[in-house]
Parts: structure tokens; sequence; C-alpha cells
């Protein structure tokens, strides 16, 4: 995983795993990654104390969110009757509690807004469905989920800006993905953001920018207070990043705006050397 500085990627640790779905708390202090593997694992880096954990959930894990104080995260975990989003206490001890029953399918792209009062996620309404975007309450009694998005195409990857008032998505209700814009809670007033292909969009942490992955690389377009896009996509980094995975986001952007992506898996260590042993055989003898 890399910081990007002036489209110039600079290695973040000398870890080498198959990464996905970066997640920073608000304050900056915990980095959750998801690991992949047959089970999908969550491994949170905690700055302060210098330290890396793996969650312990108890089945495959494929999505992340922080609660805007950093004291719990949202996962959707396979676990007892099938996958559900759970939050885990990163502060005390205790198992995951599930918020949602299971759905149709896994929920994936998790956010959690700013005033903590939502969350949202991806999920089919039905078996073989197109995908629509939900929102749920954490810490309602009832826990029922809501459409927020749902059109005749998939619409997936919800990020809530900063101030709680616009959700940017991914949809390609028009027979191409592209970003757009929606208010927030109610997921009206859309319009879009992108017109020659998007996804994965981001939001900046001062809530005056949005980045996403255009058929270019990686840009940023500036956003009004009216959840208007102002002037020309910019680009951000223009080599390519990501592990090729169809469930999970391959970047972030760091609190203090900097893009954060997921190398790609030539980044691991490369062969150097090759040894070749003639009439091995002989050695046997």
């Amino acid at each position: 995983m890399s910081y990007v500085m002036e489209g110039v990627a600079e290695p973040f640790n000398d870890d080498r795993m198959s990464f996905s779905e970066p997640k920073f708390s608000r304050d900056g202090k915990k980095l959750c990654v998801g690991l992949k593997g047959k089970v999908y694992e969550g491994m949170i880096y905690d700055f302060d104390r210098q330290t890396r954990e793996r969650l312990l959930t108890g089945g495959d894990t494929v999505a992340y969110a922080f609660a805007p104080d950093g004291k719990r995260l949202a996962c959707t975990i396979n676990r007892d009757v099938g996958y559900g989003i759970h939050l885990i206490d990163l502060v005390g001890e205790g198992t995951p509690q599930r918020i949602t029953p299971p759905g149709p399918d896994y929920q994936s792209d998790l956010d959690w807004s700013s005033d903590g009062k939502y969350i949202t996620f991806t999920m089919s309404p039905a078996e073989g469905a197109p995908r629509d975007i939900w929102r749920v309450e954490p810490d309602s009694k009832d826990h029922v989920a809501k459409p927020l998005i749902a059109t005749s195409g998939a619409d997936v990857q919800a990020c809530i800006s900063p101030d709680g008032k616009w959700v940017a998505y991914a949809s390609d209700v028009t027979g191409r993905q592209e970003v757009y814009l929606a208010a927030f809670p109610a997921g009206d007033r859309v319009r879009p953001v992108s017109s020659g292909g998007g996804e994965q969009p981001t939001w900046a942490p001062d809530g005056k920018s949005l980045f996403y992955i255009a058929p270019q690389g990686l840009v940023s377009v500036g956003v009004s207070d009216a959840g208007v896009p102002i002037g020309k996509p910019a680009l951000a980094y223009d080599k390519p990043f990501g592990q090729s995975d169809p469930i999970a986001r391959d970047y972030t952007i760091a609190p203090d705006g900097r893009p954060f992506i997921v190398e790609p898996s030539e980044r691991r260590p490369g062969v150097t050397h090759l040894c070749v042993v003639t009439n091995w055989y002989q050695l046997l003898k």
C-alpha cells in the first residue's frame, strides 16, 4: 500500500500481503484493511500503539467502516446464519453484534455517516437482481434497512459526504458505470459527476472535492456546498493500482487529503535469481 503525493506513490510500509478495502478512522489514528484469501480477514493498524492486529470475527469478513469516534467498526461477516453487518467494539471486549439479518447476498461498500446515525451498504433486493444501496440506523432498536438508491441498474459504492448532506455512488443505469451525487439521507436530487466512466467515489476529508477512478486514472473534481460538481476532473494518479477485487475498494483518501492506494500484486518481492541444478539425480547417490 502507498500514499500518493503529486502523482508519486510512496510506500506505506514494507508489508506485502493481498490487501483490499483500506479505511482510515476519521482522526487518522487507525487504518483498517482487508486481507484476501480463502477466507477474507480484517487487520487494524494502530498508529498510536504502533501495532497491527487481525480482527477475530469468526467468519469471512468482506467490508469495513469506522464509527465517527473510531471506537467501533462496522463490518460484514459470514457467521451463524449468513452474511450480515456486525458492530465490533474496539475499546472493550465482546463478540460482534449483528445489526442486519442475512440478505439475498453479502452486504458490501459500508460507510458510516459523520453524525453516527446511518450506515450505508450495497446489497441485492432479491436473488439475481441488480444491487441497490441501502441505509440502516446502527443504534436504533429495530435495525430496519431502507432503500436509498434503487434504479434499474446496479447501484454500488456509496460514500457519504463529511457534512452528511450528499452521497456519492456509482451506477450502470445508463449502460455504463458512472459516478453520481444524491441528497442524503433522502436519496433524491440526483446529478451526474462523471461522463466518460467512473467508479469508487471517495470524498476528500474537507468535503470540497470528490475522488473517483476514471479511465485515465484516479481523478478528483470540486464539489460545491450545493452538491454541484465544479470544473473538470484533475488527474491525481495515472499508474495502475489495485488488485482487481470486484467487491472491495482499491484506495481511500487519508485524513491529510492524500490518496492511499492498494498497489498491484507486482509490488510483492520479485524473483531476482534462478538456480538450475543439472545432473541432480547424481546427488541422490
